[in-house]
């Protein structure tokens, strides 16, 4: 009789790889391909600190490192993953992962959340996952099931297997329909907790001083589209399945072979090379006199007030905003940020700039020098709302104008004061 088990992949997929150590993670580069999560001390405290009960207490994840999730079907960057790791000790000799998925959107064709993860991350082995490495799917429905990658050749399936040190839990599903109840409701967000113990085994030590642990990590939504419950927006053919939402982002495109590990990102137990910084952009799109207001009635922040702002930015450490036409509301909007931020966390304020005096004299040119000092008016401000709110001192600054952009037609182009977009008007000298 002839029993067929689980092999190493051979054939395209099956070439040895090397995952690159995480000597460059938070350096900067490809982050979310590579970041160090520092292991904490075990909490022996009673209640325990960490509950795998699907739900976000107060305090639980503190200190751990914050990953964003996307959902590349409805356009929507509101979930986050926490990570966190407690160090083994005498009585707990393994290492816990702990991971909390928070705002998930989900719809009536989500089926599965999903986490991947490759525990011999270093080691020289085909690019698809072995079979010590799992992945934790928890079902809408709250159903938890551990799987592994078995081989035959270059094909693969994923198989349940019972192994107790995977386990996951999901929280609350809700959106304007009942939690719990994805088929009744379009658009949803979901909340699920995992919890892995990791043995000596399942993630060996370093192997040289200068290298630390580290396992790889993918997590996505996993849905499956049927014709009569397939409503927009998506372009995905029926019945095909697909990620809607993944991290890292370029997990979505890998549905078909979702066990290749060079696809996952690296998770090093190490503290981090440096500060990790938290950064945002937003286009304020908030005009300065109440003229501006009436010509621009299109922003989509006007009943937004400068202290809704600030409990969105209060959190980050450097944010970037543009089409800022106020500096009174700049500075009003500051002292609304640092109202919100810790006595010595307070946020100092950079900008506006101006662009380089000789494209202001182009406007003064065509326009008349009265045009450029009118400075009220977004038609002629040459800075592009642009302000800088950061913890951290601004020691230097500087500036490169956007209509150097492309080729200039000099002496009669127009640099357009916007903050992102540039054009070229010849003037007709009659």
């Amino acid at each position: 009789m002839l029993t067929l088990t689980s092999c190493r992949p051979t054939g395209p997929t099956g070439a040895d790889v090397t995952i690159p150590s995480g000597s460059l993670c938070n350096d900067g580069v490809r982050a979310l391909y590579c970041t160090n999560v520092p292991p904490q001390t075990r909490d022996t405290s009673s209640p325990a600190r960490f509950a795998l009960d699907g739900e976000l207490g107060e305090g639980e994840y503190w200190g751990a490192v914050e990953l964003p999730y996307s959902d590349q079907r409805y356009h929507d960057a509101s979930g986050k993953l926490y990570v966190a790791v407690e160090s083994p000790t005498a009585a707990h000799p393994t290492t816990t992962l702990h991971i909390f998925a928070q705002h998930i959107r989900a719809d009536r064709n989500s089926r599965e959340l999903r986490l991947y993860l490759d525990l011999k991350r270093l080691d020289r082995a085909p690019a698809g996952l072995d079979d010590e490495d799992r992945m934790i799917a928890l079902s809408m429905s709250g159903d938890v099931e551990v799987r592994s990658v078995s081989w035959f050749g270059s094909a693969f399936e994923w198989d349940a297997i019972d192994d107790p040190n995977f386990d996951g839990r999901l929280g609350v599903c809700g959106g304007s329909g009942l939690p719990g109840s994805p088929t009744g409701n379009p658009n949803m967000y979901c909340d699920a907790e995992f919890q892995v113990e990791l043995t000596s085994t399942a993630l060996p030590p370093a192997r040289t001083p200068t290298e630390a642990p580290m396992l790889g990590m993918a997590f996505a939504m996993y849905s499956e589209t049927t014709p009569d419950l397939n409503t927009p927006p998506t372009n995905i053919p029926d019945p095909v399945p697909y990620f809607s939402g993944a991290l890292p982002e370029t997990f979505v495109d890998h549905l078909d072979d979702d066990s290749d590990r060079m696809q996952q990102m690296s998770l090093e137990f190490a503290q981090p090379n440096g500060v990790p910084i938290k950064f945002l952009s937003w286009n304020l799109a908030h005009w300065g006199t109440p003229f501006e207001w009436t010509i621009n009635s299109s922003s989509p922040f006007e009943d937004v007030n400068l202290g809704d702002m600030a409990e969105i930015m209060k959190d980050y450490d450097v944010v970037a905003v543009q089409e800022m036409w106020s500096r009174n509301d700049a500075l009003e909007l500051l002292d609304e940020i640092n109202a919100r931020r810790a006595p010595d966390e307070q946020m100092t304020l950079a900008g506006p700039v101006d662009f380089s005096s000789s494209i202001l004299g182009r406007v003064a040119d065509l326009f008349g020098a009265n045009f450029v000092d009118l400075g009220t008016s977004i038609l002629a401000d040459t800075q592009g709302g642009v302000f800088i709110y950061s913890r951290f001192p601004v020691v230097e600054s500087n500036h490169i104008p956007l209509c150097q952009r492309g080729v200039r037609q000099s002496p009669l182009d127009i640099c357009v004061p916007m903050g992102g977009e540039w054009y070229l008007q010849r003037a007709q000298v009659i």
